[in-house]
């Protein structure tokens, strides 16, 4: 979800790190009045990947949207409103100081949508006949029961800076048994192996396994 649907505050990097971190869709946050007012700096020149320009206009509207729908008033309950004194800027009232604001709004969950889809939605779910779109670095390209495809966005924001992204397609395969996907080497990553998935792969000779904590690394 995170590679098509940006949050407001990101640091990115481009692919195997060859280039500094630069500010996402927010280049700036500064506080004020004790950190009851957050003052937000957008990026200039993104646009969501149906063409709607990504804007203080986009913003609100998805400020509303938080505000209404879960889990926006969990991660945001002191957002009291928001506004936009000048184009390019948005302000942030809150009903008490918080001074980690804005690394809530980094949440995946709060995710940035184009505006159009949301028209009318109130606190409806968002249908996906409605195309939803994002700003990042993927779109949704196909999507059914057992597979979802992600494309490169040729006009995201950060492949000029230098960002990449590093691949161009980027396949998620719904499966029952992905230990048999890893271990045929038809899939490179498997998420959310079960104990007896992790053991088989961990008892393959042609892997080895790295343990960090609760996370198993494999290479081939």
């Amino acid at each position: 979800s995170r590679q098509v649907y940006e949050p407001l505050v990101t640091r990115q990097a481009g692919p195997f790190g060859l280039t500094r971190l630069r500010p996402g869709l927010v280049r700036s946050f500064e506080p004020s009045s004790g950190a009851t007012l957050w003052t937000a700096t957008l990026r200039r020149g993104v646009r969501f990947g149906n063409g709607q320009p990504f804007d203080a206009d986009a913003v609100l509207a998805n400020v509303e949207r938080w505000k209404s729908v879960d889990p926006g008033p969990e991660l945001l309950p002191e957002l009291s409103v928001a506004f936009s004194p000048r184009p390019g800027i948005v302000s942030f009232q809150l009903d008490r100081p918080s001074p980690r604001f804005p690394r809530r709004l980094a949440s995946a969950r709060l995710a940035v949508v184009a505006p159009g889809p949301l028209a009318g939605l109130g606190a409806a779910p968002l249908p996906l006949g409605r195309a939803p779109s994002g700003t990042g670095a993927f779109d949704l390209r196909e999507r059914d029961a057992t597979r979802t495809l992600l494309a490169r966005n040729p006009n995201w924001w950060g492949g000029p800076l230098g960002l990449g992204p590093g691949v161009d397609q980027i396949e998620l395969l719904n499966a029952p048994d992905g230990a048999d996907l890893l271990l045929g080497g038809s899939v490179d990553v498997v998420a959310e192996l079960g104990p007896a998935e992790a053991r088989r792969v961990a008892a393959d000779p042609l892997l080895t396994v790295v343990r960090r904590g609760g996370i198993l690394g494999i290479e081939r």
